[in-house]
């Protein structure tokens, strides 16, 4: 296609994967499976339940731990959702790719999720404000 003299390209989709991603206000094409399943592991764990209406029961739903008494109960709670939840949603084959540390503080948990083949995340929580993605990498 000949756009005012400029030659361009269609968008190629593939159903292998994910198709598209929108980064830094452009659309680009995944390049990779593994790609596809950062960016949805990425979306899980910022969904709330009821953020898409459609799918209500979808996501951690991470929030709703908010006001909770910050200690190793909850931390484990909250591993064994996460743990469950990469699971459920094919993102991991078992719980053998999946290593999930914590650190407790006063009234914070630290998480860092480490998943084999993929970046890792790092999440706070936050007793009085929730969860915070810290950083990827």
């Amino acid at each position: 296609i000949c756009f005012f003299g400029i030659d361009m390209a269609d968008i190629n989709f593939n159903p292998a994967y994910g198709d598209i991603t929108i980064l830094r206000n452009d659309i680009i094409k995944n390049p990779t499976e593994i790609e596809d399943k950062y960016q949805k592991m990425v979306l899980l764990f910022k969904t709330n339940f009821n953020d898409f209406k459609y799918s209500p029961r979808w996501g951690l739903d991470l929030d709703s731990y908010i006001g909770m008494s910050v200690d190793n109960t909850l931390a484990e709670r909250i591993k064994y959702k996460i743990t469950s939840a990469l699971i459920n949603e094919k993102i991991v084959n078992n719980e053998d790719n999946i290593e999930i540390l914590y650190i407790i503080g006063k009234n914070t948990i630290n998480f860092r999720v480490l998943i084999k083949g993929l970046k890792s995340l790092n999440l706070s929580f936050m007793k009085e404000q929730g969860f915070k993605l810290i950083w990827v990498y």
